[in-house]
């Protein structure tokens, strides 16, 4: 897989992608191997998500090789690394997942958490949560290498609604909460052994999943709706579908 991606790297095109796409298919039929494997891993961390996850095929959590472009303009049109994220959701953005990346030059690596959100009340009600369960979520910072791998964006000043003095305001700042283990090129030997090694990470990584998946359930709770006026019957209610499918997204 590193060999592949790292030439694909160097000849970024429609054309060599194509001349070369029986080697694709065999290493991208491995990443296949590899997230199966991985489900199951997570499956075994996270027994009362098992049904849901292996109710999903492989490919549900694999993402797409090709960007789109329509989103990514001016972009080479395949990345350049494998990507797979499991959870109940199958690789949903809004999920807690657990995504494994495989890139060459140390760009591996396992991720959990709040990694992607747009929506300004579903940020604010994660930090509430944050807030209002500190002693839990300040048990699950206390462990130093849980630490070593906290990281997303945050912002400067204190969040319009919120206590400055909040004992969790650092982390109320956040945007983004995510913990992301880099795995080194060295490290990728064989299947197997890279395997067990996220199975490692994910028993590490689980109460820091389990309690955003709490907080984010939370947050999708809908607001209270305004009573609307009823459409009469000879003008029918019209739904535009407007919001992106995981796959369009150029994850």
């Amino acid at each position: 897989m590193l060999s592949y991606l790292s030439d694909l790297e160097m000849h970024n095109n429609r054309t060599w992608f194509h001349e070369t796409h029986a080697r694709y298919e065999s290493v991208r039929k491995d990443f296949e191997t590899f997230t199966a494997a991985i489900a199951q891993q997570v499956c075994e961390v996270c027994p009362f998500m098992a049904d849901r996850i292996r109710a999903f095929p492989t490919k549900r959590f694999i993402y797409r090789t090709a960007r789109d472009v329509r989103y990514a303009a001016g972009k080479p049109p395949y990345k350049t690394w494998f990507a797979c994220a499991v959870g109940d959701e199958g690789r949903e953005k809004t999920a807690m997942s657990y995504y494994v990346q495989i890139a060459p030059q140390n760009r591996s690596e396992i991720c959990v958490g709040v990694w992607f959100t747009d929506n300004r009340k579903v940020t604010d009600r994660v930090r509430r949560y944050i807030s209002e369960h500190a002693d839990e979520f300040a048990r699950i910072m206390a462990d130093e290498e849980v630490r070593s791998w906290f990281c997303g964006d945050h912002v400067s000043r204190t969040p319009k609604g919120f206590d400055a003095n909040d004992p969790m305001i650092e982390y109320i700042k956040y945007k983004q909460w995510m913990l992301s283990c880099p795995i080194k090129d060295e490290d990728l030997t064989d299947m197997d052994s890279v395997v067990a090694y996220c199975r490692t990470v994910f028993e590490k990584m689980e109460d820091f999943r389990a309690f955003f998946d709490r907080a984010v359930r939370f947050a999708r709770i809908p607001e209270p709706e305004e009573e609307k006026e009823e459409i009469p019957a000879e003008e029918p209610a019209v739904f535009w579908p407007t919001a992106k499918s995981a796959d369009e997204w150029d994850f």
